[in-house]
């Protein structure tokens, strides 16, 4: 169980990283990603990689939303995570 959970967050943050990269590279491109989806792929386990994604491109980091919501989301997944691997 703890390796699927582990391959599904591993999925979940490198897609939001190229989220990330795709909106930031392709402003102007017909694949540019809501920032609704990208945040809901924050909510199902994506908070790093979105929060590094963040960090590395420069982008989204004055939305309030993002600012304060992922790094927020980043503490409460690894604490569920925490709780999950020694339960």
């Amino acid at each position: 169980m703890i390796e699927f959970i582990v391959v599904f967050l591993l999925i979940v943050n490198v897609l939001a990283f190229v989220c990330m990269r795709s909106n930031k590279h392709g402003r102007f491109s017909k694949y540019k990603i809501d920032k609704g989806t990208i945040f809901l792929l924050s909510l199902l386990g994506g908070s790093l990689g979105t929060l590094i994604g963040m960090r590395y491109y420069n982008y989204l980091r004055d939305n309030i939303l993002f600012k304060i919501g992922v790094p927020v989301l980043l503490i409460l997944q690894v604490i569920l995570l925490l709780i999950a691997v020694f339960q």
